[in-house]
C-alpha cells in the first residue's frame, strides 16, 4: 500500500465538525448510545439544540441503558447502538396508545437494555434474583420462578442488545387465550410495519424491573405479560407469565391456565 500524500493526510484536519451541515451532524448522533448523547448536550449550544431534538429526547428519556443498570446493578460493559429501524421506529406512532396525556403517543415506547454480563457475570436468571435480592441502591426485590420454569429459560444471543416495546400491554389482548397471541402479534406488527416477538422470561422480567426503577410501573397488578416459554401444569403445557406486584415488591412467574395475562409486543435490535 503506497504511503498518504502530506496533503490527503491533512484533509482530516481541516475539516472540523462544526463546519458541517446540521443534518450529517444529526446524523452522527444517531450513532451514539443514548447514555453518551447526555453528555454530548453539554460540549456547546449548538449541539445542545440539536440534542434536544424529539428522536433525542425520546431516546434519552425512554431508554432504560448503561446509566440505569449501573446505578442499580453494577458494571455492564458497552452499550450498544439503537438500530437503524429503532432510530426510524421512534419517529412513528405507536400502535398502542392507551393514555391521552402523552404527547403525540411516539413517547409510550420503551427502549430496554439486556445486557450480556452485569458485574462481569453472565446476565441469566439465576443472577438477576440476586440482583434484585441486593441492589447497588434502591428497595430490594424477591423473585419466584418454579425450577420447571427456570429451566426452560430461554437466551438465545451472546451479547447485550436493546428491546423496544409499548409502555403498555395490547388492551385487546387481555383474558384471551395464548393460541390468539400469533394473531395479536402478526396484526401489531403489520401496524407498526415491523416484525415483534412476545418477549423471553428473561426479557419479560427484565422490562416489568427497569422500567418500575425509573419511573413507577404502569402496568395493571391483575394482568401478567404472556411470554415465549411454556411450562408443564399437571399433564398439559402452560403459557408462562410474569408478573410484577409492586405492593409486595416481588416478580412472579406463573403458569397461566386462566387467561389473565395480556401481550406486550417486544421488537429486538
Amino acid at each position: 500500500m503506497m504511503p498518504l500524500s502530506p496533503q490527503a493526510s491533512n484533509v482530516c484536519d481541516t475539516v472540523k465538525i462544526s463546519r458541517l451541515p446540521p443534518e450529517m451532524v444529526f446524523n452522527i448522533f444517531r450513532l451514539i448510545p443514548p447514555y453518551h448523547l447526555r453528555v454530548l448536550r453539554c460540549v456547546c449550544w449548538e449541539w445542545k439544540c440539536l440534542g434536544e431534538h424529539k428522536s433525542f429526547e425520546i431516546a434519552v428519556q425512554n431508554s432504560y441503558g448503561k446509566a440505569v443498570w449501573e446505578r442499580h446493578y453494577g458494571e455492564i460493559g458497552d452499550e450498544p447502538l439503537f438500530s437503524k429501524k429503532m432510530w426510524r421506529m421512534i419517529d412513528r406512532e405507536c400502535a398502542v396508545q392507551v393514555d391521552p396525556k402523552i404527547n403525540g403517543c411516539v413517547f409510550s415506547r420503551l427502549f430496554i437494555l439486556i445486557p450480556q454480563t452485569v458485574a462481569e457475570s453472565s446476565y441469566t436468571l439465576d443472577l438477576l434474583e440476586k440482583l434484585l435480592e441486593f441492589p447497588l441502591k434502591g428497595t430490594p426485590r424477591s423473585l419466584m420462578v418454579t425450577e420447571i420454569a427456570r429451566e426452560r429459560v430461554w437466551r438465545d444471543r451472546g451479547s447485550s442488545y436493546w428491546v423496544m416495546t409499548p409502555r403498555e400491554l395490547i388492551p385487546e389482548s387481555l383474558h384471551k387465550s395464548p393460541s390468539n397471541i400469533p394473531e395479536f402479534l402478526t396484526r401489531y406488527s403489520q401496524t407498526v410495519g415491523c416484525k415483534h416477538d412476545c418477549p423471553t422470561l428473561l426479557e419479560g422480567i427484565t422490562i416489568l424491573v427497569l422500567r418500575n426503577l425509573k419511573g413507577g410501573s404502569e402496568f395493571p397488578v391483575d394482568h401478567p405479560v404472556y411470554c415465549k416459554e411454556k411450562v408443564p401444569l399437571g399433564p398439559y403445557h402452560v403459557q408462562a407469565a410474569c408478573w410484577y406486584n409492586p405492593f409486595q415488591n416481588r416478580v412472579l412467574v406463573i403458569a397461566d391456565a386462566s387467561y389473565r395475562s395480556g401481550i406486550l409486543p417486544i421488537y429486538r435490535k
